[in-house]
């Protein structure tokens, strides 16, 4: 039986690209170890009225993957986050980004996709996202669609806090939940990476999505209450069985929600990546058509 967590197709049928292409690779090598938040700056459109757009984003790796443990899942989709009374980024929008980690430049052309309470235009992205193969399952799926628990799943769920941080414990609960929803489920659960996103984020940086107004937004008359009504922090209480985010305290729990509906998750789609390594001169152009990836060596 096929692994019904493999998404070998998009919804228009579209073959699956590969989703380990090499200069995936170089950034992966490039942004390890980094010990501050690295920005993407995209040129592209305003969803309003396509005028000229620029937004900045962190860099939060690859969409389903979490250098904190392993997730079973791989992808070639470049993640950011940001506040959705913020975002004004054109649905789909192709985009021109620049990138610059320590010695290296990258330049990206690509298209943007947003996945929050207003947005979602994951469809187009199902094929670039892929269950790995080898990655052991903690259940077992009957030919019938039924879950059947294995001897490791129950080792597997007392362990989770150890082996696993919040983030990926949210993930991997959450994916564990739909195992049984029958033909849907065949599709790579979405929701589950924003949550573990918003279960990565720093307590700091959850809490400005609480904020009356948003970072770019005017401020409001009475700057006062703005201020007070501002959390310097926002800690997750705990996960539950499918991985959403829980707090003991009413008034905490109120402010997670509050937060997760201004949350908005930044999928970019590389089309062409030119990485230019500044220390040794070399610059290399990666291409995409179709589903595979060229590379060329060119004059820096």
């Amino acid at each position: 039986m096929s692994d019904p967590f493999t998404a070998t197709t998009s919804p228009s049928g579209t073959k699956k690209v590969d989703i380990s292409p090499s200069w995936k690779k170089v950034i992966q090598n490039k942004t390890h170890g980094l010990d501050k938040p690295s920005y993407i700056s995209i040129a592209t459109v305003d969803a309003k009225d396509s005028s000229p757009l620029n937004e900045l984003f962190v860099y939060r790796g690859f969409a389903g993957e979490d250098k904190k443990g392993e997730t079973g899942w791989q992808s070639d989709l470049l993640t950011s986050t940001c506040d959705k009374r913020t975002f004004n980024v054109a649905d789909n929008a192709t985009f021109v980004g620049t990138w610059v980690v320590n010695d290296n430049h990258f330049r990206i052309l690509g298209k943007a996709h947003a996945l929050g309470k207003e947005f979602n235009s994951t469809d187009d992205i199902c094929h670039h996202i892929v269950r790995k193969r080898r990655f052991r399952k903690t259940q077992k799926i009957s030919e019938e669609g039924s879950n059947e628990s294995s001897d490791d799943e129950d080792e597997d769920e007392e362990r989770l806090g150890e082996k696993f941080s919040n983030a990926t414990k949210s993930f991997l609960r959450r994916i564990k939940s739909r195992l049984h929803h029958g033909p849907g489920s065949r599709k790579f659960d979405w929701e589950a990476e924003r949550l573990r996103q918003w279960h990565d984020l720093s307590d700091e940086a959850r809490a400005t999505f609480t904020w009356p107004t948003a970072s770019g937004q005017p401020k409001i008359d009475d700057e006062s209450e703005d201020l007070e009504a501002r959390v310097a922090e926002l800690e997750i209480g705990d996960t539950d069985a499918e991985g959403h985010f829980t707090h003991e305290d009413k008034n905490k729990q109120e402010l997670l929600e509050r937060g997760y509906e201004n949350f908005v998750i930044v999928f970019l789609e590389v089309l062409e990546i030119d990485h230019h390594n500044l220390s040794d001169g070399q610059r290399t152009v990666y291409h995409r058509n179709g589903s595979e990836w060229t590379s060329a060596s060119v004059t820096a």
